[in-house]
């Protein structure tokens, strides 16, 4: 299925553009199947984006996933997708329009502060967001069982403020239909922090939570690190603002330091699983940030290793201004 000539660039235009990093950047997962369909969706075929979506319906782990890097892609198609969606009544299509909505509106409000973001640029962002509801509502409707549409609606909430009724409803929408999904617990973490109005202790007593009621295996036990990143964010900041690199140091040196030892409870309940996880990469990353933070060379290599050389924006943009150089200076120590 064509999308009105978007994409057809040549053989030779799309090698050079997509040039061999030594790490992998916004690809924390393994998934050649999704690998294939964004290669289709780019240069315009729609049917291999549903098709992988389809696929997945029973499986909320992979289908969240898919949905989220097919959205990304289809940045600046939300419309065109609409009027393809209106005809063919398709959950999968009308996730796809509802995730690229969502993406849409990130993209617009950028990755700062809330301080950082000018009026006009907000009320877009808003507007861009509120867009994504009714495609979201309209996939839910025609595949009850399915939590991807109500994982999408997270980001949304959050974005546009609602109060914390709603969100308590969407969140138990969500663990109606999977308990344990990675994402969803990701979403509600980042609702509870602090930079958007809730509190550490809050957020933090849940990221216990996640690691209490994880089994062997499940990657959910990251919700850990990253509430800890989320705690020592707002201060490295602080301390930016006011050009202390003593302070900065000491910061860096003792957050981690302090949780070491439940981090790694955390991780070795994690890594006694047999079974692999589509978010494995993901916690890997905010692991190995967490221990090479910490200074646990020995558990800071094996997630470094674990990363399989894909490296997520979070937890690592946390750390400093480059992800990649980020990245780089903290493993050299480590590995």
């Amino acid at each position: 299925m064509g999308l009105f000539g978007w994409g057809k660039r040549s053989a030779a235009r799309k090698e050079a553009a997509l040039p061999k990093p030594v790490m992998i950047q916004h690809r924390t997962y393994d998934d050649p199947v999704l690998d294939a369909a964004v290669a289709e969706v780019s240069e315009g075929s729609l049917q291999a984006g549903l098709t992988v979506l389809a696929e997945c319906r029973e499986d909320p782990e992979t289908r969240t996933l898919r949905a989220a890097v097919l959205g990304k892609t289809a940045i600046g198609h939300s419309d065109e997708l609409t009027t393809i969606a209106e005809q063919a009544e398709d959950p999968d299509l009308w996730l796809l329009v509802g995730e690229a909505r969502i993406q849409e509106a990130w993209a617009i409000r950028g990755s700062g502060s809330g301080a950082s973001v000018g009026a006009d640029r907000a009320k877009l962002f808003h507007s861009t967001l509120r867009r994504a509801v009714e495609p979201l509502h309209r996939s839910a409707k025609l595949l009850p069982k399915d939590a991807a549409p109500w994982v999408s609606l997270m980001p949304v909430a959050r974005g546009l403020n609602v109060d914390r009724e709603q969100h308590d409803d969407l969140w138990r929408k969500i663990i109606d239909r999977a308990p344990m999904l990675y994402p969803a617990h990701w979403q509600r973490l980042q609702y509870l922090a602090a930079k958007w109005g809730g509190s550490e202790e809050e957020m933090l007593a849940f990221a216990h939570g996640c690691v209490d009621k994880s089994t062997p295996g499940n990657p959910l036990v990251a919700m850990l690190p990253l509430a800890h990143f989320e705690t020592y964010l707002p201060r490295f900041r602080k301390l930016l603002e006011e050009r202390s690199p003593l302070k900065i140091a000491t910061l860096q040196v003792r957050h981690f330091a302090k949780v070491a030892e439940e981090l790694a409870e955390a991780a070795d309940r994690w890594q006694t699983g047999p079974e692999p996880h589509v978010r494995d990469y993901e916690a890997h990353n905010l692991f190995a940030a967490a221990f090479c933070m910490a200074m646990d060379k020995d558990r800071a290599k094996i997630h470094l290793d674990g990363m399989g050389d894909r490296l997520h924006g979070i937890p690592w943009a946390y750390l400093g201004a480059d992800v990649l150089e980020e990245y780089h200076q903290r493993s050299a120590k480590y590995r």
